[in-house]
């Protein structure tokens, strides 16, 4: 499959790289739609007691997971790619990003402020998974609540509390979210076009759905970056200052000239 030399292309083009992670994320998509109809198909032979046209539907649909795990990889590959052109521009511009790493081995919550931080991984029900980007955090979390209950994580679906101004946060048509991801092992989309903090705010949502403490879920940083983030508000600040000033100036030497003038 193409997705071999993906990441080479780019690189060298880094201009069309978010086309082809956006293509990249409609494909898999429609792997994992028919995957998931293919499954419901095989469902439906067995019951009619069809076992040779079953067998045939599951053999095809192992072969579409085997391709989504290779997108799914490539997607990571591509995000990581895109990080690493993210950090190699911010230290040409004299940002050291090592300076904002943090001890990975100290645990947070989601009630904290996660903005311009970067997670290392997470821990529910004891196990701990590395992750990458707080969007891995979300579509993972949903897995494991899914698997915990399908049915209930199913009921969510237009539930008001997950529910944003325009769109819903989790729904079974793809084409209701801005980006969705699919979680896995459910035929359920859930929306990671949000800040950090909206994300950590759906994940309370969850985990009161289901009943679990927000403590359950503990969270571990790789980096924190908020420093940097203030030190750009105050760039900005002072260069918006500066920058009324000047107008300020202006303006009373323009009311000068006029008093001049008359």
């Amino acid at each position: 499959m193409y997705e071999a030399y993906l990441g080479e292309v780019a690189g060298r083009v880094p201009g069309r790289a978010g086309d082809l992670t956006r293509s990249v994320s409609r494909m898999l998509r429609s792997l994992e739609g028919a995957q998931s109809r293919l499954r419901e198909h095989a469902q439906a032979l067995t019951a009619r007691g069809d076992k040779e046209g079953a067998a045939a539907c599951r053999k095809l649909s192992r072969k579409l997971g085997r391709d989504i795990d290779r997108l799914r990889a490539q997607l990571d590959a591509l995000d990581m790619q895109k990080e690493a052109r993210e950090e190699a521009a911010a230290e040409g511009a004299g940002v050291d990003y090592g300076k904002y790493r943090v001890d990975r081995s100290v645990p947070h919550t989601i009630a904290e402020d996660l903005e311009s931080r970067r997670p290392a991984g997470y821990r529910l029900f004891g196990d701990y998974r590395e992750v990458r980007t707080w969007k891995q955090v979300l579509i993972e979390v949903c897995g494991e609540l899914n698997h915990l209950d399908p049915m209930l994580f199913s009921s969510l679906e237009g539930d008001p509390d997950l529910m944003g101004r325009v769109r819903p946060r989790i729904s079974s048509d793809p084409n209701r979210l801005l980006d969705p991801s699919r979680v896995p092992d459910a035929r359920m989309y859930v929306e990671t076009h949000l800040s950090a903090g909206l994300l950590c705010r759906i994940l309370r949502t969850l985990l009161m759905k289901f009943e679990i403490p927000e403590t359950q879920l503990r969270l571990y940083l790789d980096k924190d970056y908020t420093p940097l983030r203030r030190e750009r508000q105050a760039l900005r600040r002072t260069a918006e200052n500066h920058r009324q000033g000047q107008e300020t100036d202006s303006q009373i030497e323009g009311q000068m000239s006029l008093s001049f003038t008359e």
